[in-house]
């Protein structure tokens, strides 16, 4: 209603000013009609021009600038002008006059009762150039015109709203043959309009302005948060300027998590954005963007620098990187570009509500089985994720079945060659969606989820088996852990990170340090992102679900116990109970030789809760109770050091 309103006022006003200039206008032909024998006069001529040119305003912005006038001599009176000025319709719109989009007043010499309001009778000439004078108020009683000189002075003032604050202005003064006709003078300052001499300047110059970037090239200035995850809805905002009053093509181009951010992403869906102004750009950051020319394409932002693109396609780069900690998978439903199109979340359900509450029961094939290192290895992994996040998985039983396809089962297993340098590939399918009756949130969930490790590498790689993080991986060997924990993440609805240490970075490099390895303990970016998904799944509201029951949290009263040969940790065993636990929990360890033995106590984030070291500390069997009272619920870590080998370990403050 306030837009209609709007439009009738404008209507209203725009109107009276056609109105007004058309009587003025019957005026000046009337002067000319009924001018009297040719008046004997010197040569006299006018000059017009731009200046002073700036863009105002935060919200809505201005274009504004001055139209000066000067005279060849200081033998006349300024009477009359006319102006018609074109313009970039990209920048300002059209029809600017009857959508109330420009003002215009007087400079302080003519701003006086001898001139009529230049805003009384402003009109479109064209969608994409206005028509407007200044001259002698036929209607007054006396009048005083200005004296005009060779010294140039403020005319009119012109202020043009703008819809996009890009590209340039394009002022340009146009109609000149026909607005020259009416640039008019007197000999006195105070004749009688009806009864003047009908003067025109025998040569009026219309100076055209040079051309005027309007707010220059984008700049970030800032952006909140530095740190931030994608696929929960966490909103971005950025800071600065020239980003252009309307997006229009504008894009935000993230670092590509798919290569490690050697490249730039060049799109999000319209669906990512919230608003964009000028001076700030808001969106939710997403963890996968759709190719609206491919069905089956899609693309992942990661940490790194970014960059804004304006409609005009001129691009800055921010000055700083933008920490992605991690990314929960998302996927797309409805037709893309129409407002049926949203990005669902992808959470864990217990797919026969009687089963125990696992988020997901695997199958091993006997490709795994075969071979109980690798057995091993996985079921490590499987315990690692849970104690890290409380996500309850199981592997359940042997199958001797491969192949990633819809047949109700999850399975892990070994097959083929790498395709292009891809180790592993995780695919989850038969997705439904329901609504959380507690959030009214639309959510996605599948069926199954199956992982396929490459078994045939190309010669000399091979695969490298340990779990003590302690030995160098050997030159032209994967790290078979650090791979199998990296894909538990894609089934745990992790996507691809920048950040070489942790455990969901985009790629696995053979012949690594022992310092260098992927751990899940050392990566508590990614046990938050983990924590995160287990912890929406868990709180599922499943009423409104057909079929499906809540997972439930797994704890495991000793974490990080389970190893594979080729350990040359100074332990036997590392129990910590309880787990979760209240206001202390004991650490029992047995040495089997002699050690220096420190631990630290941190959060999710690293921040120091708690600090002990013991220097030589015989063989033996100790107990060491640790008191916390004072920490809020949670989730921490115990990093237990022993002559520089590490165990980190999982706790939950109840």
């Amino acid at each position: 209603m306030e837009d209609l309103e709007r439009i009738k006022v404008n209507n209203i006003q725009y109107a009276k000013r056609v109105k007004t200039a058309k009587e003025y206008q019957e005026y000046l032909d009337y002067r000319k009609s009924n001018q009297s024998v040719p008046h004997e006069k010197a040569i006299e001529d006018i000059t017009y021009e731009i200046m002073n040119e700036s863009v105002t305003g935060t919200g809505t912005q201005f274009y504004e600038f001055d139209i000066y006038v000067k005279g060849s001599t200081s033998n006349t009176y300024f009477d009359n002008s006319a102006f018609v000025i074109e313009f970039n319709t990209f920048a300002f719109g059209v029809n600017l006059s009857s959508n109330n989009m420009v003002t215009i007043t007087r400079g302080i010499n003519y701003d006086n009762a001898t001139y009529v309001d230049p805003m009384a009778s402003v009109t479109d000439d064209s969608p994409n150039s206005i028509r407007f004078g200044i001259g002698s108020d036929y209607a007054a009683t006396s009048w005083n015109r200005t004296l005009l000189t060779p010294i140039s002075e403020k005319l009119l003032h012109v202020k043009l709203q703008l819809i996009d604050c890009i590209g340039f202005t394009d002022i340009t003064f146009i109609d000149i043959a026909n607005t020259s006709i009416v640039a008019l003078y007197t000999d006195t300052p105070d004749i009688d309009p009806f009864i003047a001499p009908y003067l025109a300047y025998d040569n009026a110059e219309y100076i055209q302005p040079l051309p005027y970037e309007l707010c220059g090239p984008p700049a970030i200035n800032s952006f909140f948060p530095s740190s931030i995850t994608a696929g929960t809805k966490s909103v971005l905002t950025i800071s600065g300027s020239g980003f252009g009053n309307v997006r229009g093509n504008g894009q935000v181009h993230f670092s590509n998590a798919n290569d490690g951010g050697n490249t730039f992403l060049s799109f999000l869906n319209d669906y990512d954005y919230i608003s964009w102004t000028d001076t700030e750009i808001q969106l939710i950051l997403p963890s996968i963007i759709h190719d609206p020319s491919s069905s089956t394409t899609y693309y992942y932002p990661g940490s790194g620098f970014f960059r804004v693109e304006r409609d005009d396609n001129v691009i800055t780069t921010s000055n700083s990187s933008l920490e992605i900690r991690y990314s929960v998978n998302n996927i797309g439903v409805g037709m893309l570009g129409t407002p049926n199109f949203r990005k669902l979340p992808y959470r864990h359900v217990d797919q026969s509500i009687s089963n125990g509450g696992y988020a997901r029961e695997f199958s091993l094939d006997t490709s795994i089985t075969n071979y109980p290192v690798r057995t091993m290895i996985i079921r490590k992994a499987l315990r690692d994720w849970s104690c890290a996040t409380t996500i309850k998985w199981i592997a359940n039983d042997t199958v001797t079945q491969q192949g990633q396809m819809t047949d109700g089962k999850s399975i892990i297993y070994m097959a083929g060659s790498p395709n292009n340098t891809e180790l592993a590939s995780t695919v989850s399918r038969s997705g439904y969606s329901c609504i959380d009756a507690n959030t009214n949130e639309e959510i996605i969930y599948f069926e199954e989820t199956d992982i396929r490790i490459v078994s045939d590498l190309n010669p000399p790689e091979g695969w490298f088996y340990d779990t003590t993080m302690l030995i160098d991986v050997p030159a032209d060997t994967f790290d078979f852990y650090a791979v199998i924990t990296h894909e538990l993440g894609h089934a745990h609805y992790l996507s691809h990170v920048v950040k070489a240490d942790e455990t969901m970075h985009y790629s696995e490099s053979p012949g690594i340090s022992a310092s260098l390895r992927s751990h899940l303990y050392s990566s508590p970016n990614t046990i938050e992102g983990g924590t995160y998904v287990s912890n929406k799944s868990q709180n599922l509201n499943t009423a409104n679900c057909s079929g499906i029951g809540v997972t439930s949290p797994l704890y495991y009263s000793s974490c990080g116990v389970l190893s594979v040969p080729n350990s040359t940790l100074n332990l036997n065993s590392v129990l910590v109970y309880p787990n979760p636990f209240n206001d202390e929990i004991t650490l029992t360890f047995d040495l089997n030789t002699d050690a220096n033995f420190s631990y630290i106590v941190t959060d999710l984030y690293g921040k120091l809760i708690s600090e002990k070291s013991i220097n030589s500390l015989s063989n033996g069997n100790y107990t060491e109770v640790i008191e916390l009272p004072l920490l809020s619920s949670g989730v921490y870590f115990i990093t237990i050091n022993f002559n520089n080998e590490r165990k980190a370990i999982k706790i939950i403050k109840q």
